[in-house]
């Protein structure tokens, strides 16, 4: 419960400036941007389950694409973008359906 909580306050804290770089890495054009899709929930998941990956996307809240972090903070939230429905960062399949992807029957999204 304390690392959904402290991931949560940090999300929380800096929800605005977190929304504008995920968008940075998938912006929105026909379809969804990072943010759109989903992309604080998913963020948020993975940053209660790794706690020591808060301090990484502090720095990038702080100096954006500047930080040394900003690859694996594309890198994630991409991951997330183009990942099941089901971890958060994809609602609705919009990147699935951006790149004309069907999953296997009984696949999430599905």
């Amino acid at each position: 419960m304390q690392e959904a909580t402290a991931a949560s306050e940090f999300v929380e804290a800096n929800r605005a400036r977190l929304t504008e770089l995920i968008d940075a890495v998938v912006p929105s054009d026909d379809y969804p941007s990072a943010s759109e899709a989903g992309g604080l929930v998913f963020l948020q998941r993975m940053l209660a389950e790794r706690l020591d990956w808060i301090a990484q996307a502090a720095d990038v809240v702080e100096r954006g694409d500047a930080s040394a972090h900003w690859q694996w903070f594309a890198e994630l939230v991409a991951g997330g973008y183009y990942a099941d429905p089901g971890n958060g960062g994809n609602a609705d399949a919009a990147s699935w359906a951006m790149i004309d992807w069907t999953p296997s029957p009984g696949a999430a999204g599905a």
